[in-house]
């Protein structure tokens, strides 16, 4: 299995989203896969990074505004 581009989250608000659960458990499920086709695996991959991207942009829009997320980044 090829490396993955998915980065570790190291805030804690991630974690206790549900869809951010769901969305682990499905990548989870990718990593530990026997599936053989590299072309599947593939696809599998750029969806799961593509629901990640699309629901790390709804926690954006609904947290952009707090501050406490960005401390770390400074």
């Amino acid at each position: 299995m090829a490396n993955s581009p998915l980065p570790f989250f190291s805030n804690i608000d991630y974690y206790l989203n549900r869809n951010f659960i769901e969305l682990m458990r499905r990548y989870h499920s990718f990593l530990g896969s026997d599936e053989r086709n590299p072309m599947l695996l593939f696809e599998w991959e750029q969806v799961i990074l593509y629901d990640f991207y699309m629901e790390a942009v709804v926690w954006l829009k609904e947290n952009k505004r707090k501050t406490a997320w960005r401390k770390d980044l400074r």
